[in-house]
């Protein structure tokens, strides 16, 4: 792993991932947030505990592995620019609205199978404490890229039909 991580993934003779973890390892004190495979060592006692003593929030985001980047694209492409106008007020707290985007995110229905993706997932209803800001920001974006995805394939059927009638 090198200087890029300051503990040994192999370790766990010594505790495993906790061993070498602190708060106060990270640059500038700041919160640091990895995106960590959702294994048992994250579900242990132990990482629970140790969150609680570093005051460190474990979001979990995942409900499965995603099958791409375009997965992690779509989540990058709504919620990072929903951080960024819940966070105007104040740039440093942006990590408060995390949890409650992701969550807003997940309670998205899916244009492709038009159901939400908890619920086509697990078949369950997600019950979500409507947080309205965040969704609005998030149903803005969404319907932002679908508008520039229609204008996008709207360009392309115009120029395919001008080429059809120059020939």
């Amino acid at each position: 792993m090198g200087a890029m991580y300051p503990w040994e993934p192999n370790s766990r003779k010594q505790g495993g991932y906790l061993h070498h973890i602190t708060k106060l390892e990270g640059p500038l004190n700041t919160l640091h947030i990895d995106h960590l495979d959702k294994g048992t060592v994250f579900a242990a006692q132990e990482f629970k505990t140790f969150c609680e003593e570093q005051a460190i929030e474990h979001v979990t985001i995942t409900k499965g592995v995603p099958r791409g980047n375009a997965q992690f694209e779509s989540i990058y492409r709504r919620v990072v620019p929903a951080l960024a106008k819940l966070s105007l007020e104040s740039s440093g707290n942006w990590y408060k609205f995390v949890g409650s985007s992701l969550k807003n995110f997940e309670f998205y229905v899916s244009t492709k199978c038009r159901q939400h993706s908890i619920r086509s997932s697990f078949r369950v209803k997600m019950r979500n404490k409507e947080d309205l800001r965040v969704k609005e920001i998030i149903d803005a974006k969404v319907t932002k890229q679908f508008q520039l995805q229609r204008e996008g394939l709207r360009e392309t059927l115009i120029e395919a039909t001008r080429g059809k009638s120059q020939n």
